[in-house]
């Protein structure tokens, strides 16, 4: 009798034993995989940082080319018409065979000196403005179109190129200098000037085109970015299912442990 009683305590301790073992077995195989899917998830983690940081510089340097596009077309035509006028009154002023010839003003009631000063002054202040235009022109381009991401999908553009290279000039001192000078023939010297300036506007349409081609950039990023969320929200997912496994299994073969104990002392009784 004794020996049939302690025959079966015997066969339930091994049972008990053998789903304890299963069980913390079973727990250690969910913790290496944790661990495996830790490196999994630290990876994607770092790609997505990446991928953000790359749509953050994209999105950036969309804004400012958006804005420059419009802006330096603006100011290029505005230059032009400004500089054409002060030039022309400048002329007209420091002429006064104009006045007398086409009787347009009394010529003695204007101080044509004075008038002829000023829009000097005037025409050389705006084309020192539109020489810091383009010095400001190619800081922005530098600050926002010369790093990280936007850099390399840009770099072998000519647009880009036409940058670098500093396509666009600005008008030299000399040129400046020499418009004044008596001997000067100020229509050629003006023409000069005038084509400088009217050059800006490419500029504008090199904006627009580098504009165009980060949108598309942009676009592709986007949807990457949000693939490589999705699979980063999944990975996490699964890893938390693979923690409750873990501790499921745990609890089950501490469970199973204590029912072999307590199997064990009853048996010894």
């Amino acid at each position: 009798m004794r020996r049939g009683s302690a025959q079966s305590f015997s066969k339930l301790s091994v049972i008990f034993l053998l789903l304890s073992a299963f069980f913390n077995l079973t727990s250690y195989t969910f913790d290496q995989i944790i661990i495996h899917n830790e490196d999994k998830t630290r990876h994607l983690k770092q790609s997505l940082e990446i991928k953000r940081s790359d749509l953050y510089n994209l999105n950036t340097s969309l804004n400012v080319a958006q804005d420059l596009s419009y802006e330096i077309g603006f100011e290029a035509n505005k230059f032009l018409a400004l500089i054409s006028f002060d030039a022309k009154a400048y002329g007209a002023f420091i002429n006064e065979e104009i006045f007398v010839d086409n009787l347009i003003l009394n010529i003695e009631a204007l101080d044509t000196d004075s008038l002829s000063k000023t829009y000097k002054n005037k025409l050389i202040k705006n084309i020192n403005l539109y020489n810091l235009r383009v010095d400001n022109l190619y800081k922005v381009f530098e600050t926002y179109f010369s790093t990280g991401h936007t850099k390399k999908l840009i770099e072998d553009k000519e647009e880009y190129s036409n940058f670098v290279n500093k396509k666009y000039k600005k008008i030299p001192i000399k040129f400046t200098e020499d418009y004044f000078k008596e001997e000067t023939d100020r229509y050629q010297m003006y023409s000069k000037i005038y084509n400088i300036i009217a050059t800006l506007t490419d500029s504008s349409n090199d904006i627009r085109e580098i504009y165009s081609f980060l949108q598309e950039n942009f676009t592709n990023k986007y949807v990457e970015y949000y693939d490589s969320l999705e699979r980063y929200s999944s990975n996490q997912n699964t890893k938390n299912y693979y923690i409750l496994f873990s501790i499921v299994s745990q609890i089950l073969g501490l469970t199973f442990l204590l029912l072999l104990f307590r199997n064990l002392i009853n048996e010894n009784i």
